[in-house]
């Protein structure tokens, strides 16, 4: 079984880092989550097509990975792939993205259900408080790597400990695209020199507390608010109001 630390996001700084080697171990995962970023970053275009040879050369590893990442991107509804025309990235739009965190939302508020009152709660309290210091520190660099950083062992946890071994599973499954997503996202935020919304770690907090009181309502409740705030973020400020509508 994995642990937290290792269910936690890799968080890269710009799409630069996705072209950066690969760790040891975990080939296919670490190949669909930077490829996905990439994706989501826009350094492929809905439309344009995706050739395992120059991406197993661009990644250092052979073509196994690369086609595994390729299905699982697949599955995940992030490339289609084509009878004799190859994969080809797909379209993600402000419909896609509610699509996508609407399937998030239902899975983790389950998770967090089943995970109320197991948490450790040294474990919590260790949350609550590096979060406390993040809401009392000035927005910066540090503090948004921090709540970042935040955000990926609290989802994490909660997966974790959710006791249901399909239900993680799942999650973990989806949280390929969930993180990448997010990185792509942050990825923006840091190249226009801004910073993660300091109401995210409000939020995490509100999530902290209400599992401290083992409040499965207020869990479910607390974590719904952030995952409709994030997504109501995203999508402001990643597509056009044309494009909302």
């Amino acid at each position: 079984m994995k642990t937290v630390d290792e269910m936690q996001a890799v968080l890269p700084t710009s799409v630069s880092d996705l072209t950066k080697p690969l760790q040891r171990g975990g080939l296919r995962s670490q190949v669909s989550q930077r490829l996905a970023i990439a994706i989501f970053a826009h350094h492929f275009q809905p439309g344009e097509k995706l050739t395992v040879q120059p991406l197993a050369e661009q990644f250092g590893v052979s073509r196994t990975p690369v086609r595994e990442a390729l299905m699982e991107l697949e599955s995940l509804g992030m490339v289609d792939v084509l009878p004799h025309k190859g994969v080809r990235v797909r379209e993600f739009g402000p419909q896609e993205a509610r699509e996508l965190c609407h399937v998030r939302k239902i899975l983790e508020r389950e998770a967090i259900r089943c995970a109320c009152g197991n948490i450790p709660r040294e474990q919590l309290e260790s949350l609550q408080q590096d979060l406390m210091q993040v809401i009392a520190a000035p927005p910066s660099m540090a503090s948004s790597k921090a709540t970042r950083e935040i955000d990926a062992r609290l989802h994490a946890t909660i997966a974790f400990y959710c006791q249901n071994r399909r239900l993680k599973e799942e999650i973990t499954r989806y949280s390929t695209i969930y993180k990448a997503l997010s990185d792509a996202y942050y990825i923006v935020l840091q190249t226009s020199e801004r910073y993660v919304r300091t109401e995210e770690n409000l939020e995490h907090l509100a999530i902290v507390n209400a599992l401290l009181s083992e409040d499965p309502e207020a869990s479910q409740q607390a974590l719904g608010i952030h995952l409709d705030t994030w997504l109501d973020d995203y999508i402001a400020e990643r597509f056009t109001e044309t494009n909302v509508g």
